[in-house]
């Protein structure tokens, strides 16, 4: 495998203005005659020609993509070429250019960002659109193949296509098949080809010029290009021609010492090698018998080594050891025995071997360490310290030490002393171990300043092994590598370093600076290294050197030599050629059958050579998981000596279900299975699975995506760089409208008028309250004048006074007439209430014009003689309270005092203020004290009197020395009374001084007060009003809203409304004053959580025991634990580069791998049978077995009842669902959000479950994912207007409210406030405007579907699904107008039913008897027998499982499955007794629905024993998961092991906390769910029965979680720290491990690790917890 260039090159060109060589000119000249192969040396000035080229043909590409332009493409073999010919053609074209690599990352040169844009998946469409700007588009060679193929852009409109380092093109390499492709066509639609290289040359050549010829011959053949170069004499002047020399070493033997050293490492290879033999012989024998091996096949955990490529991994660090001995010395050998130990050790800690490796990896790893010792015991290789010259040659070997001697030999003049000057030099290596190891030694040669070799600052540069030019999304530690790499480049272009050891990686491509001398440390492999090594030594007088050992040294010099021949014959060769011909470039391209296939009347096609790539993409579109792959699987049939045919055996959960043959016999085993590929295609196209672009068919999930959101869907957009539609970060403001029922309805003269009274009714008392009795007099009342009727309204519970009292509206009379003057006295009636004693004239720009106003009900005074006597308006009082000028409060001067009747009579009833104080509270007057007069002494010592007091305190003197006091208590100006106080006994130590002041009796002085106009007993009452009006309002917006679904749906049609609504009656576990749960008065349901002691559960690592002997600082140390800041060497770096492409490589094509065959169901046989388990009860019957246990409810009735007779929510439960926890209501709809979003899911599944048969779970999920998207919910609540019922604000009168008859002008608001210098209010106002998030209007649409399950019934719940837009039942034909939505929407039934059958032919029901064999046990187990068996195999059925052919894989019924038992667990713990809030119940929901719980329950009830696959990841999964469960024998997964502690370590005895164990295999808890769906389908669709198979099997857990209720830690963490608490992003770990850290901001931070980022936040949340709560300990 080629190791491609890791970093890149600045620009190659730093003149203002581009300008030609007579040479380069010429090779413009002609390559815009014909296509060439410009062959020029490196640093020759190739990239000029090729943009010289594009600027010359720019006309052609200046016009617009849709207005019929072209566009110039470059490709180049891998990524940092992309980059760097980007930002270099950028830099001379003022058009814009793009580079594209991997899959699908976009380099935009001009701007320098990259773009997460996926090419992969992009359409023809998309290409369009980015094609309509882009001019020159510069990318990987691989995503151009993939383009022509699927016919994404057309050959004829690419006018000119470069071929960087086109040498590249031979063999299978992708530049051969895009040129394929391109042959296909005609030759009027090709584009004009320019090809750049060093060298045409890239492999050995033995037979001088005349092979020469063959292979220019062959790449000009290939491309269609002819190889030109300049005879220009302007060439030598730029040509790099360094001094070429060949410097001979004598190499030694080895000695006793060196043999002894390495005889452990070959016994140690030689029986790692004999093993791999082994397996490979154990392999073949399994293919040829049909069976899998456990060994052969992929590990149970995706990133582990297999066995074979484990014991390769450490055979190829030992051999390196070996080398490193016998070519660099004992030195070097031993830095690299320390990091290939290290390495080792590393990698087994972390789990990266097979598990069957880990003895012989011990093993290895002590061999090592023996290798280690015995340098230190022969060599005293660590007794060297740091700038010992001497002593570290000496034990290096003569290649090294001739090296030295080459190095002093160009050591830089003596005068000039500092570290770089003079020498740019580049050694260039064979083994990437050697590029490490020299670069150690030179670090460790020029430690001392004063040195021998201070002159010296080395650097090294090794390449990524990868499999072709595509760059993938690097992980943290490759990409730490990746940079390190760009940066030792970049220090060596800017001489900060002037030694660099590399191997290949700088020979092409990259731009080096000019060096003076070039040192081979191993001999060129070939021309093509010899030429483009050579290349680099540019500068003037520069050498190139090549080292060889006296016994090879003449066959070097010949090598050397034959170069510089091929050097003159290549200058003669290629000048004066002729284009290949047609004919030969057509013969070029038949070395392989030309099988083919393309849609009709399309240019796409595929190839035999592309059929595996296109296959593995559309795989890559099906569901996978952690346990299982796409990799396509196959094997190969009985055929002729020298033909071969392949078979493919798609996943069960692609269209195909049959295995595909190759349409013929092959001469290949390769070509056999392309033939099989090109097949599956043809197959998947006819199926509608590809499009006519053979790409995966994105047009028919388009098409499915609109018959679900409507063929008009269009997504709304957002602002730029705002929030996304939909989510909780986007608010809109909306505004506040008064309810449809009460407009019209200000009461105009002469005509019959509403009076209605607000009755106040005592429920209960929390403390004594003097005041109380005011609001209890029944004399007086509040009244309601209407022009319209309002209609029954529920009651509602006021809290004031410390009492609780039931508000109801009472209709007095209906013909109530007013003259105009008596209408003027109730609007000034009106305005006082509001202005003057609820004070609204304070608040600004709000002002009384009932003309404009909505919804203008008059209030007015009621009063009666008695209580069996009717109410009438009370003219007296309102005569009393009109004159305005009683409510300024005014100083009274001594003379008025003086003169003041004072009376008791005066003041009983009534409302004072103190006109001495500026503070304008008001007193109700609770008693006239006679007893009391101002010269009675005063209870506070320092005063005689309370008119001493006066007089000191505020300069008053009292005039009526013997008039009576007043108790008096204060008049709270709380508005709003629907908020439950709390009441407690250390309230007050809570409670500021002023209101524990406010709160006690207060004894105040008549003439001293000022009395307000309104008696007590009704300015209490009208306290009330903004309570009652805002609940009135709120009351008719939703019966508005109750009698519009009413009547468009149908549901509780023929059901009259009650006469009498029911009350609103606030949850008792609802604290008003937050809107959220209380901890205090809810149910006392949480258990002490246990915390590990670690916060971050990480096991130790493997120390292997070594000699004591301490190394010095100058080595790595061999023995010991790692150190923390141990930096990972080259064994475990190419293992993370390795493990980082098969990570990636899910998501790009995949190659076809064989699969080993059928394993046998070991698991069964395997079993240990529970010790608690009985005899199991035989079920004889279809259907339940009568000795299960009654779940707790049923629910299939519910799904029954005809919805015009089921009663509709009333308006208190409708008002539930619309009221959030932002408003601080007494009750919120978070409850009834968790249920209904159960719900909804459960019946979106079921919908797409029938009408898409076809459709597999990743499919359908991916529909029922939109349509249940907060994104859908918001849009078709939005559609319908439900947001105008919503209420997200809290009730707060001040700055919310909008008293009746009053307008607020919001414009002039902002302009006194700003005028003012006052903090203006956020625009919009609050009292006009209401801020709802988008995700809050899907809550509130998830929480009416709630409402209407819980309050009517399931098929009520299911029509306002379908009314609102929601596509949950099957429409019925007919016309859409007239129908409500009862009339229009059926139900699943028994004949929607799909069959579970893929054939129904003759032998069908045999091979169902035979794949079903021994499944009565299981459903002994279960207590329930199948009607039909076909939905238990189909629940049993891996999608790898190929031999069972008769129905399709468990995939559709476990998407069932999971939402029965996710609806089925929601209704059960929404249902308990203990009215859980939606906090614990989500936590309780997460406990029992989860793969860890079901995957147990699963091992419980042998689930495991019938599971059919073909898998031996799965087989390892699984056996060790039973093992585990069973070795536990626990009756109930308890919360410590499942929901707060449920990850483990891939080391066994090492416990992580997580939220739900990863390694649980998800195929068992996949079963658990497919077995819950077969049984819903199999039962006729019956809830009730699938609810009383699992309630049985699920009952101990239920109620295990249930009484202990879980706390999810996350959100524990939130409520106890809040804002304080920060998560840091998840960090990946490598073997798929995740650490996140939490950050307790003013403490500390606690560190998290997990299988997956859920986890491991879970796991920081809890170390923080625990942490915590030592800290308050």
């Amino acid at each position: 495998m080629d190791e491609q260039n890791p970093v890149l090159g600045k620009d190659a060109a730093s003149d203002a203005n581009l300008e030609n060589r007579p040479y380069q000119d010429e090779m413009v000249d002609r390559a815009l005659r014909e296509n060439i192969i410009c062959a020029l040396g490196t640093g020759m000035g190739k990239n000029e020609v090729a943009v010289s080229v594009i600027k010359r043909l720019q006309y052609e590409i200046e016009p617009a993509w849709s207005e019929g332009g072209k566009r110039t493409v470059m490709v180049v073999p891998s990524v940092p070429l992309v980059e760097q010919q980007t930002k270099y053609i950028q830099k001379w074209m003022p058009c814009k250019v793009k580079g594209y690599h991997g899959s699908g990352s976009v380099v935009s040169a001009k701007e320098g960002v990259k773009d997460d844009a996926v090419t992969a998946a992009w359409t023809k469409e998309d290409w369009d659109a980015e094609l309509e700007e882009t001019r020159i588009l510069v990318m990987v060679h691989d995503i151009l193949k993939d383009i022509l193929h699927h016919d994404l852009i057309d050959v004829a409109r690419i006018n000119l296509l470069i071929f960087d380092e086109c040498h590249h093109a031979v063999g299978d390499h992708s530049y051969r098949e895009i040129r394929r492709c391109i042959q296909t066509r005609a030759e009027w639609d090709r584009p004009r080809l320019l090809g750049l290289t060093a060298s045409v040359i890239n492999c050995k050549i033995g037979n001088g010029a005349e092979e020469m010829e063959c292979l220019i011959k062959d790449l000009e053949n290939c491309l269609g290009a002819k190889v030109c170069t300049s005879i220009d004499e302007s060439m030598k002047k730029h040509e790099a021609l360094p001094t070429v020399s060949l410097d001979v070493f004598k190499d030694t033997q080895p000695d006793e010492e060196e043999r002894e050293a390495v005889e452990g490492l070959d016994e140690t290879i030689t029986w790692m090698n004999a093993a791999k033999n082994y397996i490979a012989q154990l392999e073949e024998g399994a293919k040829k018998d049909n069976l899998n091996l456990s060994h052969v096949a992929p590990t149970d955990d995706r990133f582990r080594l297999t066995i074979t490529k484990s014991l390769t991994t450490v055979t190829s660090a030992l051999s390196n050891m070996k080398r490193s001995l016998r070519v660099l010395g004992p030195w070097c050998a031993y830095q690299t025995a320390c990091m290939v130990k290290k390495d080792m050790e590393l990698m087994l800690k972390h789990g990266c071997f097979h598990k069957e490796m880990t003895t012989p990896i011990l093993g290895a790893i002590s061999q090592v360490h023996m290798f280690g010792t015995l340098l230190e015991i022969h060599y005293k290789v660590h007794k060297i310290n740091a700038g010992d010259v001497e002593g570290v040659l000496r034990l290096s070997s003569p290649k090294i030490r001739k090296l030295m001697d080459v190095l002093r030999q160009n050591k830089p003049e003596s005068g000039d002393t500092s570290p770089l000057a003079g020498l740019r030099c580049i050694i260039f290596v064979a083994a990437r171990f050697d590029a490490w190891a020299l670069h150690k030694f030179f670090e460790f040669v020029t430690a001392k300043p004063n040195g021998e070799f201070r002159f010296l600052k080395s650097g090294h540069l090794v390449g990524q092994l990868t499999p072709d030019g595509s760059e993938f999304p690097i992980p943290y530690r490759v990409n730490l590598s990746y940079k390190q790499s760009c940066a030792t480049l970049e220090k060596f272009r800017r001489g900060e370093i002037n030694l660099l050891l590399s191997t290949n990686v700088v020979e092409e491509g990259l731009d080096v600076p000019h060096c003076n001398l070039i040192i081979r440390f191993d001999k060129p492999p070939h021309y093509c290294s010899h030429l483009q090594s050579r290349a680099r030594a540019r500068a003037e007088n520069s050498k190139y050197i090549v080292l060889a050992p006296e016994e090879d040294s003449a066959k070097v010099r010949k090598d050397l030599d034959a170069f510089a021949g091929m050097d003159e014959i290549i200058r003669r060769t290629c000048v004066e050629r002729n284009l290949p011909a047609m004919a030969d470039q057509e013969m070029h391209f038949q070395d392989k059958p030309s099988d083919s296939y393309s849609p009709p009347g399309c240019k796409a096609s595929v190839t035999l050579s592309s059929a595996l790539s296109f296959l593995q993409r559309y795989t890559n579109t099906l569901m996978d998981d952690r346990s299982s792959s796409n990799v396509i699987r196959g094997q190969f049939l009985d055929t002729q000596p020298g033909q071969y045919v392949y078979r493919i055996y798609m996943s069960l959960s692609s269209a195909i279900k049959r295995p595909v043959t190759g349409s013929r016999p092959m001469p290949t085993q390769k070509l056999a299975k392309q033939a099989a590929a090109l097949e599956c295609i043809r197959l998947l196209h006819q199926l509608g699975e590809l499009n006519d672009n053979l790409l995966p068919n994105a047009q028919e999930q388009l098409r499915d995506m609109k018959k679900i959101l409507g063929l008009d869907f269009q997504r709304e957009a957002g602002e730029e760089g705002g929030s996304i539609p939909g989510t909780k970060k986007r608010p809109q403001y909306y505004t506040k409208q008064s309810a449809a029922l009460l407009s019209n309805c200000r009461p105009v003269s002469n005509e019959p008028l509403f009076l209605y009274t607000i009755t106040t009714t005592f429920i209960r008392s929390f403390q004594d309250e003097p005041a109380a009795r005011f609001i209890a007099d029944q004399s007086r009342a509040i009244g309601l004048l209407s022009r319209t009727c309002i209609p029954a309204l529920p009651p509602f519970d006021v809290f004031i006074y410390k009492a609780e009292y039931r508000v109801a509206l009472t209709l007095v009379n209906s013909d109530t007439f007013l003259t105009e003057q008596q209408l003027d006295d109730v609007q000034t009636f009106h305005t006082n209430v509001y202005e003057q004693v609820i004070r609204f004239s304070e608040a600004i720009a709000l002002s009384f014009k009932p003309d404009v106003a909505d919804g203008a009900i008059y209030t007015v005074p009621l009063t009666r003689s008695s209580e069996q006597s009717s109410w009438d308006i009370d003219w007296d009082v309102m005569a009393r309270v009109k004159e305005p000028s009683q409510y300024s409060v005014v100083s009274q001067p001594d003379e008025a005092r003086k003169r003041m009747k004072i009376t008791p009579d005066r003041y009983r009833d009534g409302v004072v203020t103190r006109w001495y104080k500026t503070d304008d509270d008001r007193f109700f007057v609770l008693n006239v004290r006679e007893d009391f007069t101002p010269s009675t002494p005063s209870p506070i010592d320092e005063f005689s009197s309370f008119a001493e007091y006066f007089e000191r305190k505020y300069g008053i003197e009292i005039q009526q020395l013997h008039q009576p006091m007043l108790t008096t208590k204060y008049c709270s100006r709380e508005m709003n009374l629907l908020r439950r106080p709390i009441y407690k006994e250390d309230a007050a130590s809570k409670t500021s001084k002023l209101t524990i002041q406010r709160d006690k009796s207060l004894m105040l002085v008549p003439e001293l007060c000022q009395l307000f106009p309104f008696p007590a007993s009704l300015y209490s009452k009208c306290l009330v009003l903004p309570s009652v009006m805002y609940r009135l309002n709120t009351f008719c917006q939703v019966l508005d809203l109750r009698r519009q679904i009413q009547r468009q749906t149908g549901i509780g049609s023929t059901v009259q409304d009650p006469i009498n609504w029911p009350p609103l009656i606030y949850s008792p576990k609802l604290t008003p004053a937050t809107g959220t749960d209380s901890n205090n008065e809810a149910v006392d349901c949480e258990t002490e959580l246990s915390f590990p002691k670690s916060q971050t559960a990480e096991s130790e690592p493997i120390h292997v025991p070594g000699p004591s002997t301490a190394l010095e600082d100058s080595a790595i140390p061999l023995n010991g634990e790692l150190p923390d800041n141990f930096e990972p060497g080259l064994v475990y770096a190419s293992y993370e580069r390795e493990k980082f492409y098969w990570i990636e490589g899910s998501n790009k094509r995949k190659q076809l791998t064989e699969s080993a065959g059928e394993s046998k169901r070991l698991i069964s046989g395997r079993r240990k049978p529970d010790a608690s388990e009985g005899k199991v009860p035989k079920v004889t019957e279809c259907g339940c077995a009568p000795h299960l246990s009654d779940p707790p409810f049923l629910l299939d009735a519910e799904f029954n009842v005809d919805a015009t007779t089921a009663p509709l929510p009333d308006v208190c439960q409708l008002l539930n669902a619309l009221v959030t926890a932002k408003a601080s209501d007494g009750f919120n709809l978070e409850r009834l959000e968790v249920i209904g979003e159960s719900f909804l899911k459960l019946t979106s599944y079921i919908h797409m479950f029938f009408r898409f048969p076809q459709h597999q779970e990743g499919r359908l999920t991916q529909l029922c994912d939109q349509q249940v998207s907060n994104y859908n919910l918001y849009r078709l609540a939005k559609l319908k207007g439900l947001q105008r019922y919503v209420v997200n604000q809290a009730f707060e009168p001040v700055e919310t409210f909008v008293p009746p008859g009053f307008v607020f002008d919001e414009e002039e608001s902002n302009a006194v406030l700003a005028n003012s210098g006052t903090k203006a209010e956020k625009f919009p106002s609050p009292r006009i405007h209401q801020a709802i998030e988008d995700k809050t209007i899907a809550d509130v649409v998830e929480a009416m579907i709630g409402t209407f399950l819980i309050n009517s019934s399931a098929r009520s719940a299911q029509l306002f699904m379908s009314w609102i837009g929601l596509h949950v039942l099957p429409e019925l034909p007919g016309p859409e107008e007239e129908r409500t939505t009862a009339e229009r929407y059926g139900r699943f039934d028994v004949t929607s039913i799909p069959t579970p059958m893929l054939r129904n032919d003759s032998d069908t029901e045999l091979v169902l008897k035979r794949l079903t064999a021994g499944f009565d046990d299981f459903e002994n187990r279960i207590g329930y027998k199948f009607h039909n068996r076909a939905y238990l195999l189909q629940a049993f059925t891996h999608r790898s499982y190929d031999p069972n052919d008769i129905t399709d894989c468990y995939q559709r019924l476990e998407y069932l499955g999971d939402a029965v038992i996710d609806f089925l667990i929601t209704r059960y713990v929404y249902e308990d007794e203990k009215s859980f809030n939606s906090g614990m119940m989500l936590d309780m929901r997460s406990a029992l629905v989860n793969n860890r719980t079901f995957s147990t329950l699963a091992v419980k009830y042998n689930y495991h024993s019938h599971i059919k696959f073909r898998n031996l990841r799965l087989y390892n999964h699984i056996e060790e998961f039973v093992q585990e469960v069973q070795e536990k024998d626990q009756d109930v997964l308890t919360l410590e092991a499942d929901m707060m502690c449920t990850n483990f370590d891939d080391e066994k005895d090492t416990e992580e906390e997580g939220f739900e164990e990863a390694d649980a295999p998800k195929v068992l808890g996949d079963v658990f769910e497919s077995v819950a769906g077969a049984i819903f389908v199999d039962s006729g669709l019956s809830l009730d029965v699938v609810w009383r198979v699992y309630y049985n099997i699920m009952r101990p857990q239920i109620e295990y979680v249930v009484k202990h209720c879980p706390k999810n830690p996350i959100r524990e963490l939130m409520e106890l720290e809040g804002p304080n608490c920060r998560f840091g992003p998840g960090e990946p770990l490598g073997n798929g491990r995740w650490s996140v850290q939490v950050t307790i901001l003013g403490r500390d931070t606690y560190i998290g690790k997990g299988n997956n980022i859920r986890a491991a936040k879970t796991n920081a949340s809890k170390a923080a917890l625990e942490g915590l709560r030592k800290t308050q300990r």
